[in-house]
């Protein structure tokens, strides 16, 4: 177990680079994201003063938004409700007369709110599809470095007995509980130690196929993925927390730690199939070098 925690810590820092990817894709829609809401903000904020203006000409009132002000109005009302609120809030200030022109105010900002809200959505979808590619990446680079196998056919069969294993281990955990709430504490151990026993049984029918796949497998192996995992964990999240915490903003703090973040999740997403390889490749040189 030590060697197998000594080549597993390695490989977390090592495969670090992979954040590139993270980094890359996410900032890229990140920023692209920012840049539409704004584009939004500003169109649709101009055109609804621009009608404004238009309708009360014969009301002697005069419109005007300072060119600064934006920026400081989307910073103090940075969404869709509070942005349609604040356009509701100026017409009424107002104080126009006639009920057509009530009605013709109100359409105009429906309109220009359907425009903010589709710059938003795209700004979105852009951001997701960042993470997605980001993440995605990411996770490939990790299984790359690892000597992991890979493929469709083998993430379908990797998904499927996830979600199997999953489901079946929280119906009895569920059912146990109900039956014996005084379970909990036990039931939730041995939950732990079955999904850890079968999320390497996964990895291994993925590494080493279906009829190898509970070789060299026992309950060692278990206790060390587990805590391994656990170490890991608090080790990528841990030193992520650590960054959201010295940068003094909750949001500044978040974009720093993110790409930390991403990378913690996808490598021990991963950590199963790279325990597996890890112990093959000790089997292999313990082979090679007579040890048995």
């Amino acid at each position: 177990m030590v060697k197998i925690f000594k080549k597993s810590f390695k490989s977390f820092f090592a495969n670090a680079n992979a954040m590139i990817y993270v980094m890359a894709f996410v900032y890229f829609g990140a920023t692209l994201f920012f840049g539409l809401v704004l584009v939004g903000f500003n169109n649709a904020l101009t055109d609804f003063t621009s009608k404004l203006s238009v309708m009360l000409q014969d009301q002697a009132v005069s419109i005007k938004v300072e060119a600064d002000s934006l920026v400081k109005i989307l910073q103090q009302n940075n969404s869709v409700d509070a942005f349609k609120q604040l356009l509701t809030d100026f017409a009424d200030s107002l104080s126009i007369r006639g009920e057509n022109m009530q009605r013709e105010i109100r359409a105009a900002i429906d309109y220009d709110m359907r425009v903010f809200v589709t710059y938003f959505s795209i700004g979105v979808a852009v951001l997701g599809m960042g993470f997605f590619v980001g993440s995605f990446l990411c996770q490939r680079e990790i299984k790359i470095k690892e000597n992991v196998k890979r493929g469709i056919k083998r993430s379908v069969v990797g998904w499927f007995l996830n979600a199997v294993v999953f489901a079946s281990l929280l119906s009895v955990a569920t059912y146990l509980i109900n039956l014996f709430p005084w379970t909990a504490p036990i039931s939730g151990f041995v939950i732990a130690l079955l999904q850890s026993f079968f999320s390497l049984w996964r990895a291994a029918i993925l590494q080493r196929g279906r009829k190898n796949a509970l070789s060299n497998l026992n309950f060692k192996d278990v206790i060390g993925f587990i805590l391994i995992n656990y170490i890991l964990y608090l080790v990528g999240f841990g030193c992520a927390f650590g960054l959201m915490a010295l940068s003094g903003s909750a949001v500044i703090g978040l974009i720093i730690a993110l790409p930390l973040l991403v990378y913690s999740k996808q490598f021990l997403d991963s950590y199963a199939l790279i325990y597996i390889a890890k112990k093959d490749e000790i089997i292999e040189e313990q082979a090679s070098n007579g040890v048995h």
